[in-house]
């Protein structure tokens, strides 16, 4: 019997490990982007001499760049949007959109606080609401509309409340660990 335990136990642990490892080999493909075929001609115009030819090659691939944009064949979005919608989803997986590695030029506009892939870690929030489900479980509610319930047994000595700061973090094997008003922490899962 224990045999027969144990090897089940060493098959899970392989399978979560494979899990896990997929998981991050697909996160890192997702930021080896290319850059758009247009946006690359636009910035080949860079390097005209002449002028007139310069301002017809702007306005060409402009117009191009615009088409694209309007007819949704190309995205365009800033750091923070990327950021910040990666917070919103906060809890679900895979991440909503992947962010390129930053080049070295740019390492100056990281916070210290922010991991350098900015790929979002942990988030910080008030709760907004607060409840108990039926086996005692915490539901908590933030003003983004994202709702965690507790996942695990353990007591939270200090109950949370509306206004309770709520630390939320990834935690092994895809699982999430928060601290409710830095007491220790207890597991949730993001249901909304």
């Amino acid at each position: 019997m224990k045999s027969f335990l144990s090897k089940k136990m060493g098959m899970f642990l392989c399978l979560s490990m494979a899990i896990t490892l997929f998981s991050a080999k697909a996160a890192k493909n997702q930021n080896n982007f290319k850059d758009s075929v247009l946006f690359d001609k636009l910035l080949a115009c860079r390097s005209l001499n002449d002028d007139i030819s310069r301002l017809h090659c702007f306005d060409e691939n402009i117009k191009a760049l615009d088409d694209a944009n309007t007819h949704h064949d190309i995205l365009v979005v800033d750091r923070e949007a990327i950021v910040a919608r990666q917070k919103q989803s906060f809890g679900f997986a895979p991440p909503v959109l992947a962010l390129p590695k930053k080049d070295n030029a740019y390492s100056h506009s990281i916070k210290k606080d922010q991991a350098a892939d900015d790929v979002i870690h942990e988030i910080t929030d008030k709760a907004s609401f607060v409840s108990q489900d039926s086996e005692g479980h915490w539901i908590i509610g933030f003003s983004n509309g994202a709702r965690w319930r507790q996942i695990d047994d353990q007591t939270v000595p200090n109950e949370p409340h509306v206004g309770s700061v709520v630390r939320l973090r990834k935690a092994a094997l895809g699982s999430f660990v928060a601290n409710i008003d830095k007491q220790s922490a207890i597991k949730m899962r993001r249901i909304q």
